[in-house]
């Protein structure tokens, strides 16, 4: 039986560290076999054409809260 390859993606919370102090943003994480591999750079923006969309989409960034923190600088382990 051959193995199985699975690539997704999800929202994750990044922080930085500044002058000023921290920054938060969400990005979008991918995945390939449950392990980060990459990251859309720049923050994520909403914008949609329905409400409906545009609220399952905040529910789905929501979900990033409650998973440990990334960071640009360690990607992609913890912050």
């Amino acid at each position: 039986m051959s193995e199985r390859f699975l690539l997704v993606s999800d929202f994750r919370v990044f922080v930085e560290n500044t002058d000023q102090g921290k920054v938060f943003s969400v990005h979008e994480v991918y995945y390939y076999n449950d392990k980060p591999i990459d990251y859309c750079p720049s923050p994520y923006a909403l914008t949609s054409e329905d409400d409906e969309d545009l609220i399952a989409e905040i529910q789905l960034i929501l979900e990033g809260f409650s998973q440990p923190y990334l960071s640009h600088k360690n990607f992609p382990e913890e912050y």
